[in-house]
């Protein structure tokens, strides 16, 4: 039911298109919904503007994406948060009370226990920007800067902060910690406080 004229207005249900306010409890085929969006299953097609809900598992949100449990939306393009937040994509900030690990960040990512990690042996695969991480930060590729008690990174473009420990297949920048490994160095693989490699051409 929509309160209103032509999806101009409040709706209450499970409307297709919304220009305005919803307010549903599980989404099923929904397309469009510009404005604000309040639902406990979140699984439309495009969100433009504020969405909040229990669980998100939609395919693109423009804006606002506040999760109780998590997101698992295929690309967000603004904000996104909850426990735990996935997906395929996220470009601009993606925070997770437990842990952020979509498949590309593109921003400022930060997970409370674990960082740019799925929590069990896959990897992020692509880190542009700024990665915090309260235990444990790693992806396959980092460019940019990443904090965190523990950094494992299988290629990094950048720097690395980790107060115990990085690691690293390949380094192309400086790590920063108590110990610090680049498997790509001719000497000095493993060494305390700070490693340095900017030389491509060192890699074994």
């Amino acid at each position: 039911m929509t309160i209103g004229y032509n999806n101009n207005g409040i709706c209450f249900g499970n409307s297709n298109h919304t220009n305005g306010i919803r307010l549903n409890i599980i989404d099923k085929d929904a397309e469009t919904i510009n404005g604000f969006d309040f639902t406990l299953i979140a699984r439309e097609k495009n969100t433009n503007g504020i969405k909040i809900s229990f669980l998100s598992e939609s395919n693109i949100t423009n804006g606002l994406n506040l999760a109780i449990w998590g997101t698992a939306d295929k690309i967000t393009n603004g904000i996104a948060t909850g426990v735990g937040v996935v997906g395929n994509k996220i470009n601009g900030i993606g925070i997770g009370l437990l842990a952020c690990a979509p498949d590309t960040m593109n921003g400022f990512l930060f997970g409370g226990v674990l960082g740019a990690n799925r929590g069990n042996t896959e990897l992020i695969k692509v880190l542009n920007g700024v990665a915090l991480g309260l235990a444990i930060n790693a992806c396959e590729e980092l460019s940019g800067l990443s904090i965190a008690m523990n950094n494992v990174i299988k290629i990094q473009k950048g720097v690395t902060i980790g107060f115990i420990h990085n690691e690293t297949e390949e380094l192309y920048g400086i790590q920063l910690g108590l110990w610090n490994v680049a498997k790509n160095k001719k000497r000095f693989k493993r060494m305390p406080l700070v490693n340095v490699n900017f030389k491509k051409s060192s890699y074994q």
